[in-house]
């Protein structure tokens, strides 16, 4: 069927998704099926068809995650999509942020609030931890969290996780340490623990009260409680849209389900979109459970089943080694020669792990000759250390290919060009330092200035440490113009002059970076001239920067002075990077991506060729280590009063692990190279659950080969 949209992708439909689109009518349609079977795909064509059968009425598209939008957002980039509907892409918790803004008046004198007609300061991930760490820092030197070694930024990461759950689940934050204490049957000293989290969350809370400070858990709370079910408020905001896509609705929370199964009836039509045995996101909230509700009261149901781009044997071996119901009957086994056309081992096992490094390495060489575009290659581990990124990005750059290393749960101080722009800045102000770290100046000014080499730089930083308070550049540096090339002291000169004229600390920080980045790092002759990653991460950094600032209000007697400081000594403590969606859509556009397994299945992008490495590790099915948290037992599908225990710990594996291998399985087109080594990453020898299952999933191939 060929669209009336000139311009529009959507001309050849496949038959499922062309009865979908040709089934728009009022009332909610529910579409689920298995990830890459073409939902997404089918949900734009619905969109299009509900802007041809209702022309001019707003229409939202509702997703969890902003990165999980993109689709939608390069569709209606198109010349041809501006003059139709209105379409707005919406998540949960930015509609929230701003009703709340919008009705604070409303809100603040409803909620608790101390000052509630002065106005709101929202809290983004970074800015509350800050404000958690001065609630909690003076509890730990009283010896509250004595038992827990977690560093300070995790600890109160899972603090403020803790307030989410209560949030998005329904309970009262006041609940949290009981309901954590019911469930343990670990070591007794750790019911004190859960003491500590519920008297450090209820001082949090407190403070924000006092302070009109809205962190996530705040802001939810506030527009269920008092804006949702108040009729203005409520009339405002169901009157805004007449049409409802909502993707991914497995990935969001109780909440988000609760306020969308009573928003349902104001919308004329409403095409809901579920991927099957997923929600990658369950540790922090998401609830796949809750989102069956809507399978109940749709009044259409559609299924999708098979992929866009099948691929028999890959499909064969997902349902031998995760099968989605444990009583299904078992598929024929593969034969040796099917099963290595699409699962590759390596033709050698490796000892140590710089081996499989090189190993992938040569191997995504031998696909980029062989006509793969690098951006069809996923290099997939469950964490991405420092090592593994630098080794395989060195190994891929010298064979002149682009790399998108994706890593958005990275602090902000252990990106490298942000640890390059705070030494730059500790050189501009060094009265936040009193001891300057000068090994760190020489690397720094190694990766500013191009053809700087670390040696030479080392030169330089030793001369200005023997020189402070340092004069001008070019008098200072006037003895090295033996050992260091003319052009190279004279734009490290430039560089060094331009930090010690500009450090003024009334300048407010971003002001600074964008001078900085504009004045010197950009120009030709400095790395950040034809680095884009280094732009980013300025970008990243000045963005961080701006937020921060915003959550304190204006006449705060922090004088900006004292702000920038305070925002550097955040970031050293390790501020957990929010999610910036430029990092999302860069890595999907260029270059091999090496990501974390959780980061990947959520992007919901397929590739040709996918590189699994670590497959010893447990960390392909484990749950992260939270001392001071349980996303399983703070939900509500578990029952209160009972205990969590080693049998539900390993249920829970057994399932991530059959969720995870279908998720990546389906979102591979041709082949999954398992890259294994005898010693994994950390240097011990690992036999994780992913291992031996993939061993036994060849040892029946054997089995089954004609030949034996």
């Amino acid at each position: 069927m060929q669209s009336k949209i000139p311009g529009s992708p959507f001309f050849n439909l496949f038959p499922q998704q062309l009865k979908l689109r040709e089934s728009v009518r009022p009332g909610l349609t529910l579409l689920h099926g298995e990830a890459g079977s073409g939902k997404t795909s089918a949900a734009l064509a619905w969109l299009e068809a509900v802007i041809q059968a209702y022309p001019g009425e707003p229409v939202m598209v509702l997703t969890p995650l902003r990165t999980l939008a993109q689709p939608y957002r390069q569709a209606l980039a198109a010349p041809e999509w501006q003059p139709l509907s209105p379409v707005s892409l919406q998540t949960i918790p930015g509609l929230v942020r701003r009703m709340v803004a919008l009705f604070w008046p409303f809100v603040g004198r409803r909620g608790g609030f101390d000052h509630p007609y002065a106005p709101p300061r929202f809290l983004t991930v970074e800015t509350a931890q800050y404000y958690m760490g001065r609630i909690v820092a003076p509890l730990i030197d009283e010896g509250y969290f004595s038992t827990v070694t977690l560093q300070r930024n995790r600890l109160y990461s899972q603090l403020l996780d803790n307030l989410n759950k209560s949030a998005l689940v329904g309970f009262p934050h006041t609940q949290i340490g009981q309901k954590l204490q019911e469930a343990w049957t670990g070591d007794p000293a750790r019911l004190r623990v859960f003491e500590d989290v519920q008297t450090a969350i209820s001082l949090f809370r407190r403070y924000c009260l006092e302070n009109n400070l809205l962190d996530f858990s705040l802001q939810v709370e506030m527009f269920r409680d008092y804006i949702w079910h108040e009729r203005l408020p409520h009339e405002y905001i169901t009157g805004q849209y007449r049409h409802l896509i909502y993707d991914n609705i497995e990935e969001d929370t109780p909440f988000a389900h609760d306020l969308l199964q009573s928003w349902l009836p104001d919308f004329t039509t409403a095409l809901l979109v579920m991927d099957d045995a997923a929600g990658y996101r369950r540790f922090l909230g998401a609830d796949p459970r809750s989102a069956q509700r809507f399978v109940r009261i749709a009044d259409q149901v559609f299924t999708f089943s098979g992929r866009t781009n099948p691929n028999a044997e890959l499909d064969l071996i997902k349902a031998v080694i995760a099968p989605e119901k444990p009583d299904a009957k078992a598929p024929p086994h593969l034969s040796t020669q099917k099963l290595a056309s699409v699962m590759v081992l390596p033709a050698s096992t490796a000892r140590f792990f710089p081996q499989v490094l090189e190993q992938t390495a040569q191997n995504i060489r031998d696909l980029v000759a062989a006509g793969t575009p690098p951006h069809e290659i996923a290099v997939l581990s469950p964490y991405i250390s420092d090592a593994l990124t630098f080794g395989l990005i060195n190994r891929l750059t010298e064979f002149g290919m682009p790399v998108s290393p994706h890593r958005p749960a990275l602090a902000l101080k252990d990106q490298p060009a942000v640890a390059t722009l705070l030494t730059l800045t500790a050189l501009a102000y060094p009265e936040w330092s009193a001891h300057p770290d000068f090994p760190k100046a020489a690397q720094a000014l190694s990766a500013t200035v191009q053809g700087l080499d670390l040696v030479r730089a080392t030169l330089i930083t030793e001369k200005i440490q023997a020189t402070l308070p340092p004069p001008p550049a070019e008098q200072a540096l006037e003895a090295l113009n033996e050992r260091v090339p003319r052009d190279l002291l004279q734009r490290t000169g430039k560089l060094l002059d331009w930090l010690r004229v500009n450090g003024d600390p009334d300048l407010p920080y971003d002001l600074f970076l964008s001078s900085l980045f504009g004045d010197v790092l950009s120009r030709p002759g400095f790395s950040m001239h034809t680095d884009l990653s280094g732009a980013k991460a300025v970008s990243n950094l000045i963005e961080s920067f701006q937020k921060f600032s915003q959550s304190f209000e204006e006449g705060s007697p922090l004088h900006q002075s004292q702000l920038n400081p305070e925002f550097i000594r955040s970031v050293a403590d390790g501020i957990i990077s929010a999610q910036y969606l430029t990092d999302w859509e860069a890595s999907s556009q260029t270059g091999v991506l090496i990501t974390p397994v959780l980061t990947f299945l959520m992007q919901n992008r397929p590739v040709d060729y996918q590189f699994w490495l670590n497959l010893g590790s447990s960390g392909w099915y484990q749950r992260l280590e939270q001392p001071l948290t349980h996303p399983y037992v703070l939900s509500r599908n578990w029952l209160p009063g009972r205990k969590w225990t080693a049998e539900d710990e390993l249920a829970l594996s057994m399932d991530n692990l059959d969720s995870t291998l279908r998720g990546l399985i389906a979102r591979c087109r041709r082949k999954i190279y398992l890259e294994i080594s005898t010693f994994g990453e950390s240097g011990t020898e690992e036999r994780g659950l992913l291992l031996t299952r993939m061993q036994a999933l060849f040892r029946q191939a054997l089995k089954a080969d004609p030949h034996d």
